[in-house]
């Protein structure tokens, strides 16, 4: 696929053209016997001209080019690709204990990015004869590859030498040997005789070779050709370049002479560029997709970033609409969708697998109990024997299909197909396992406790995590999940009363009420938040101790502006609100700061719980989730205010 851009497509034609001529020319320089054709070509005035030209055009045609499912045309890699990282060490191959990957997990992103060091794609591929290049399912194997043969046809390597892509899943349908669909690569382009010329090529080492997805050789014969011929061309042709590409979870060969290397998740910079990358059209809408991405109630989507294809997805979901679905597990499950269906069946790669008979309803159940089960106990990281046994006991309780024989399924094959095929659970360290991006695993916490199987599991989500922010991205998702979500959001309002036992904290609050004044503008639960977090930061200019809830108020503002109606000026409208100009607002602002100083130390405790509780419900309220309209007005009425009781079922006056 060419650019669109006639002077770009031009002049990288011309480029790659200059280049090939000048490779072909060179390997038939020293030959003491031509065949008749070469000769001829060296009496011509611009020999090899036409075939390099067509070869190079060909090249441009097949491998500029990417398009996803989801995608309505493919894009060209040139405008879009960004320079990928490989990891020094295969992450599979790092010795670790669970308390130390405990350790090295950014808490601070919440993510799975664990710090590694890194080094640049495109001179590892430079550097290194022989490279298999391993990754994640959508992790950028192909797109890489691609990559190197245009930097090749662009002059980027330090020698020059013609690249042949070889797609192996294309490869592997036919009968011809790698070699011969060499071949066949410059008889399309025009070369008489290929097959001599390619062997002349591959004695002076002047080919760059790249074979994309050894797992999508699904044939088992054709795989074991495969490997015996990786293994001969490159001990027969020792000077030409091979790189090789395979996912990780299904690389278990040994290539002697070869460099395993892992591609690396993309850092924040590399987001960016991508992003920018993707709506070079549109550079408006970039930033204001970065500048989204930013916000602290996208840090789930954010997360996700890291992979390419997942990347694809929410800038795709982006441009759509301007901004990323408040339902966020619809998102997700497009997401979990792509990679446990989508992805294989649009590269029309069909595999054979130890679980093939599961739906993909029971994959999602299963995976669903095993991230359950691992949050519920404070685990990010899991044994693989731990993983190993959920997953035979949840096979054991299926009953099995007429195509499984009498033997039991192995559960250490199962989660290596998960890991090879989808990428949800990929292993972190030496026999530890996560999934591969901490939102799968609040998301499919969310579908275990939603689940008809679990019809009590909203309430007891609430009785038992409401107040803990670990559990906060999971009541977000388990709002979108549910059919009805009234009764879960009036037991979460219903923890907020509890939290109110108090005679102080309900004080606190009902002094904070009587400071707002009407304003038509500024919806009345907006402005009790805009006078709390006044009366707060009055508080914090007096005792530094108030910082963290300064920090909660103003997380609620922001939330809560999502949700009634952005402010363009936040000062103004706490004035409007509070009528400070007058001496008695003033004097009732003053009261409320001395009230809750004069408070025992726990009421700050107590008012910090509530109003992060209360960010809480402001978030589910703002999830496109069906909640009946008296039950989201009788909430809405309700928040900051306790002067009447509410429980799951009461009527807010």
């Amino acid at each position: 696929m060419l650019t669109g851009d006639l002077q770009v497509d031009k002049a990288a034609i011309e480029v790659g053209t200059a280049i090939f001529k000048e490779v072909l020319k060179s390997a038939w320089s020293g030959a003491s016997k031509m065949p008749d054709w070469i000769r001829k070509k060296y009496a011509d005035a611009d020999p090899f001209g036409l075939e390099a030209t067509k070869y190079c055009e060909r090249i441009e045609k097949q491998y500029n080019s990417m398009r996803i499912i989801g995608m309505p045309r493919a894009v060209p890699i040139r405008s879009i690709f960004v320079r990928v990282n490989i990891l020094q060490k295969i992450s599979s191959q790092r010795r670790s204990t669970l308390e130390a990957m405990e350790l090295e997990l950014d808490r601070d992103r919440a993510s799975f990015g664990l710090v590694a060091s890194t080094m640049d794609g495109l001179k590892v591929a430079d550097n290194e004869p022989r490279l298999i290049v391993l990754g994640k399912p959508g992790g950028g194997k192909t797109t890489f590859l691609k990559w190197l043969a245009l930097s090749a046809m662009d002059g980027h390597f330090t020698k020059r030498k013609v690249p042949v892509f070889v797609p192996l899943k294309d490869w592997s349908d036919g009968k011809d040997t790698i070699q011969e669909f060499i071949n066949n690569e410059f008889k399309i382009s025009g070369f008489e005789e290929p097959q001599g010329f390619v062997t002349k090529l591959l004695e002076t080492g002047n080919l760059i070779l790249l074979l994309d997805a050894l797992d999508e050789v699904n044939d088992p014969g054709r795989l074991t050709v495969a490997l015996k011929e990786v293994r001969a061309l490159s001990s027969k042709y020792p000077a030409i370049k091979i790189i090789l590409s395979c996912r990780t979870a299904a690389y278990n060969y040994i290539f002697e002479q070869f460099v395993d290397v892992e591609l690396a998740d993309f850092q924040h910079h590399q987001v960016e560029r991508f992003v920018r990358n993707w709506f070079v059209n549109l550079p408006g809408k970039g930033e204001l997709c970065l500048s989204e991405l930013a916000l602290d109630k996208n840090r789930p989507i954010r997360n996700l970033c890291a992979t390419p294809l997942l990347l694809t997805l929410m800038c795709l979901a982006f441009d759509e609409g301007m901004s990323f679905p408040s339902n966020r597990a619809e998102l997700y499950k497009e997401a979990l969708d792509a990679l446990l269906k989508k992805w294989d069946s649009s590269r029309a790669v069909r595999r054979n697998t130890a679980y093939q008979h599961l739906s993909l309803a029971k994959k999602e159940l299963m995976l669903s109990r095993i991230a359950a089960k691992s949050f519920e106990n404070g685990a990010y990281f899991m044994k693989q024997d731990e993983v190993e046994r959920e997953i035979s006991v949840f096979m054991s309780n299926l009953k099995s299909s007429p195509s499984q024989s009498d033997a039991e399924v192995d559960p250490a094959e199962v989660l290596k197909e998960i890991e090879a095929q989808h990428g949800i659970l990929v292993e972190r360290a030496f026999r530890i396992y996560s999934f591969s991006h901490l939102t799968f695993q609040e998301f499919f916490t969310a579908r275990a406790i939603t689940e008809n199987t679990n019809p009590n599991g909203p309430a007891d989500l609430v009785a038992a995590h409401v107040l803990d922010p670990r559990w906060r991205e999971v009541f977000i998702l388990t709002t979108g999940l549910l059919a009805q979500a009234d009764d879960f959001v009036l037991r979460i309002r219903a923890g907020l009363t509890q939290l109110c036992e108090s005679f102080d904290l309900k004080s606190i609050l009902r002094n904070n009420a009587s400071l707002v004044y009407a304003v038509a503008a500024i919806p009345k639960p907006l402005r009790r938040a805009l006078a709390l977090s006044y009366v707060i930061e009055r508080l914090q200019a007096r005792d530094s101790e108030y910082g963290a809830v300064v920090g909660a108020c103003q997380e609620l503002v922001e939330d809560m502006q999502r949700e009634f109606g952005r402010v363009k000026k936040l000062d103004q409208a706490t004035i409007q609100t509070l009528k400070i100009g007058l001496d008695k607002s003033r004097k009732n602002v003053d009261e409320a700061v001395e009230y809750i100083v004069s408070r025992p130390p726990n009421v700050t405790k107590q008012l910090f719980e509530y109003i992060r509780l209360t960010r809480l419900l402001v978030n589910c309220l703002n999830v496109d989730a069906y909640i009946t309209a008296i039950t989201r007005q009788q909430i809405v009425e309700s928040i900051l205010v306790e002067d009447s009781p509410w429980g799951v079922g009461s009527n807010y006056q």
